[in-house]
């Protein structure tokens, strides 16, 4: 006995419903699409172009497309950043980035290239008007602000990111809507916590002044460092024996070698007077 023939529209129903998973997509839709498609493919009339059409209909509303985000470590961020404030070329190609990052030329091709041109600093390789105000110290928290708010949606950047826990929800955040792994989530949450809360990296030259300033300040308390005073030094000899009677002022914060150094030299100035 010949088995049942089975409905080529339920077959794709069955196949849909598996695939929607949580998409949030209603069974009903999925129901509609699948007849039209079904429909569709057997009608001869229909062209195969017109086929296609309604299966790439079907697949990209079954199958949201994931967002691509930037992701690249801060020390690459920091460096482009760098390497623009100094000169800003007509044409950005890889091997303009090659020295400043220390990166391939195919990594810099792969994912540093593409994330300017997503964050909008770059068009079609040439610099924009953004990049020239991201470079500079004035305009870069309002720069980072507009870059936000143009690239990452309101349900990322309405989440708070100061703790290790909620930056864990902003990772499968990004895991969720962007599709891919923990380790892609977290340079991406890297580039985006860079632009979210924009703080100016400090110079070599900034680093420098400072460690000179530390040092200046060190050595000042240093020579401020308190000393003793000998208040008061008298000597009494009395059969043929010296009574020795000193009174050294001497600040908390003096040091033995200091203390010790005022005794030596009351001491010095006693046996003077004993002769």
């Amino acid at each position: 006995m010949a088995g049942k023939k089975s409905d080529p529209k339920n077959s794709l129903i069955d196949v849909a419903a598996e695939l929607i998973g949580n998409s949030g997509i209603g069974l009903d839709t999925v129901v509609d699409l699948a007849a039209n498609a079904v429909s569709g493919a057997s009608k001869k009339s229909g062209s195969s172009k017109k086929k296609q059409s309604k299966t790439d209909s079907l697949i990209s509303k079954l199958i949201p497309e994931k967002t691509e985000y930037p992701q690249f470590s801060e020390k690459t961020y920091w460096a482009v950043r760098e390497k623009f404030q100094k000169s800003i070329p007509e044409k950005v190609t890889a091997s303009t980035l090659t020295n400043a990052t220390g990166l391939k030329t195919d990594t810099i091709k792969a994912s540093v290239l593409p994330a300017l041109t997503v964050l909008g600093l770059l068009k079609d390789g040439k610099p924009t008007s953004k990049l020239k105000a991201w470079v500079n110290d004035a305009k870069y928290e309002e720069t980072c602000a507009t870059i936000c708010s143009a690239v990452y949606p309101a349900s990322l950047t309405k989440l708070p990111f100061n703790t290790a826990t909620q930056q864990d929800a902003v990772i499968s955040w990004f895991k969720k809507n962007a599709g891919v792994s923990e380790s892609a989530a977290k340079k991406m949450m890297a580039v985006y916590l860079l632009l979210a809360a924009p703080k100016l990296k400090a110079s070599a030259s900034d680093k420098k002044a400072a460690a000179t300033t530390k040092k200046s300040t060190s050595t000042t308390k240093k020579s401020a460092t308190p000393d003793a005073v000998v208040d008061s030094l008298k000597v009494t000899t009395k059969a043929g024996k010296s009574t020795i009677t000193v009174k050294i002022i001497a600040d908390e914060g003096i040091t033995k070698k200091a203390l010790t150094e005022k005794f030596t030299s009351a001491a010095a100035d006693a046996f003077s007077q004993m002769k």
